[in-house]
């Protein structure tokens, strides 16, 4: 019988019976056995949580100025190197979509052995011929953006779907012969979607994230997800957000694999006399109070059981983390 070609597609697609399906976990397990996942970053958090694994779906949940966006760089940052140590980087590259601001405004965080802080940039006290200097050396490091940039300026350029970063991968494969070894989104609630598909805010994150979820499936990519929290969690006891913080949507959560609430106790106690005499105080333990201290604390972990908050200390500029001894 002439099957229609709907059904072809379909059938060839979507359709696994037992024996496909058995194989395809088989082929899974194959590709996770002696792989460790894509890091934290921390030990003490990959202790309490299994690293991401493709296509599991991280999202990192934090209100404005609490860590998001420095705890992916740090994320894409690692994973770069892991690839350069490995000498991988001839099949593989971290794919970092950004929709928070120009890829040329972001790009200081990524120069290897710079000698001058992010404040230094941008009070324009960098001459030019130093960032020369570490060009070859960027070079080394894997990491492809995907995002706006002021140097490829087009006003007829159209909006960055998630659709059009798909095809971004794809070209990087066909010109470069490079398939991602992780996604860093930053983040959920500022992808465009068409509005055909949605016109309200809290339609078109839903939207968004179907989209995320089945960009994880296409490539088989791990993806750490940034996704903003309302300011209000700022007032929680300890100032952490979980699941009901989610701005717009809270299905974002509902498709996430795992969900890590980040707060920076910096901006919400440096004026507090007794927690920068004594520091802040997490899990029943005090911990000195400083620009760099951040803690995460999972909020959901779908293949185990939830873990402890877990304070470290992150350099934005050097996109290190220093985690603290006997927390594991």
């Amino acid at each position: 019988m002439k099957l229609t070609n709907d059904e072809e597609l379909a059938y060839g697609q979507f359709v696994h019976n037992p024996t496909q399906a058995y194989q395809a976990y088989y082929d899974l397990a194959k590709k996770l056995y002696g792989t460790r996942g894509v890091s934290s970053g921390s030990r003490n958090l990959d202790f309490y949580m299994i690293p991401t694994r493709g296509p599991w779906v991280r999202t990192w949940l934090a209100a404005p100025a609490q860590g998001k966006s420095t705890v992916l760089r740090v994320i894409a940052f690692n994973e770069a190197n892991r690839l350069v140590m490995e000498d991988a980087t001839d099949k593989f590259y971290v794919a970092h979509i950004s929709y928070e601001e120009a890829v040329d405004a972001q790009e200081i965080h990524y120069q290897r052995n710079r000698t001058y802080t992010n404040e230094d940039f941008w009070r324009g006290q960098v001459k030019p011929e130093d960032i020369m200097k570490g060009g070859l050396k960027r070079a080394e490091l894997p990491i492809y953006w995907l995002g706006e940039s002021m140097a490829k300026s087009d006003p007829d350029s159209p909006p960055m779907t998630v659709d059009l970063c798909l095809a971004g991968m794809r070209a990087i494969w066909k010109v470069e012969k490079l398939l991602p070894s992780c996604i860093i989104l930053d983040y959920v609630q500022e992808i465009e979607v068409d509005p055909r598909f949605a016109n309200k805010r809290t339609e078109k994150i839903v939207e968004a994230m179907k989209q995320v979820i089945r960009m994880g499936t296409l490539t088989g990519c791990a993806i750490e997800l940034g996704a903003q929290a309302r300011r209000s969690s700022l007032r929680n006891n300890p100032p952490l957000p979980d699941a009901d913080d989610l701005e717009w949507a809270h299905y974002v959560y509902q498709k996430s694999t795992n969900t890590v609430g980040l707060w920076r106790p910096w901006t919400t106690h440096s004026k507090d006399p007794d927690v920068l005499a004594n520091g802040i105080m997490v899990n029943g333990k005090n911990y000195p109070l400083s620009p760099n201290l951040t803690v995460a604390r999972p909020v959901k972990h779908r293949p185990g059981k939830l873990g402890p908050a877990v304070p470290m200390e992150i350099d934005p500029d050097t996109l290190v983390i220093r985690d603290f001894p006997n927390i594991v």
